[in-house]
């Protein structure tokens, strides 16, 4: 999240507007945010948990979705969009259910008016009818940056806790290989797990291992922080 901060908008003046916007924006209590872009090491390291994990849950219940997919945090009236996000719910996909006092914000205003503006605000509607966000994801990955640690360690960290499905949330560096595991207990506290480079990380939440070579393929790190496996 960055701090270019617009007017307050409805969660579906929010979710319509997200449908034409060529920048992602997230979305907290009626506040809107525009992201700022990735860097090469971030990139390459969501790129790599979501394929390694893209692979193990194939032919299997759970979807693994990369940082264009929104995750609604109910409790919260928020909307972010996690690095990647695992949901193994069959009924995942949240469709946009009530459009009809939606306003499109001027952040991304459509070309029409009247009548034909009506229509292609349906005809976008229809088009991104396949799932516009999760709310019940098993794993939650965030990738840390500079200009994210901190809301993904404070303002994130605390909201994901509140979705009762959550079970894991994973942050992952990009300056060295250092991942760190939270994962909810038997009593619904969440627990820090210390990471043995060695042994790689052990998801519970759908019973498969990550190792940090998997995560850390192909990134280029200061060589005095690489782990040695």
């Amino acid at each position: 999240m960055t701090n270019l901060k617009y007017s307050r908008l409805t969660e579906a003046d929010y979710l319509l507007g997200e449908l034409a916007s060529e920048i992602r924006h997230e979305y907290v209590d009626g506040e809107v945010f525009a992201m700022a872009g990735a860097g090469e090491a971030h990139n390459l390291i969501a790129g790599n948990i979501f394929a390694k994990l893209r692979g193990l849950v194939r032919g299997g219940p759970c979807r693994v979705y990369i940082s264009d997919m929104k995750l609604r945090v109910k409790t919260w009236k928020a909307y972010y969009y996690p690095d990647v996000m695992v949901t193994c719910d069959p009924n995942g996909n949240v469709l946009i259910d009530d459009i009809s006092n939606a306003r499109f914000p001027l952040l991304n205003p459509l070309p029409l008016a009247g009548e034909e503006a009506s229509e292609s605000l349906h005809e976008l509607f229809d088009y991104d009818s396949e799932g516009n966000y999760k709310e019940r994801p098993s794993l939650v990955v965030e990738v840390l940056s500079p200009s994210t640690e901190r809301t993904d360690r404070r303002e994130k960290m605390l909201a994901y806790r509140t979705l009762p499905d959550l079970r894991e949330y994973l942050l992952v560096a990009t300056d060295k290989q250092h991942v760190e595991l939270y994962r909810r207990d038997a009593q619904d506290e969440w627990q820090l797990t210390n990471i043995n480079p060695a042994d790689g990380i052990h998801l519970e939440s759908l019973g498969y291992d990550l190792s940090l070579n998997d995560i850390y393929e192909d990134v280029k790190l200061d060589a005095s922080f690489i782990q040695i496996n």
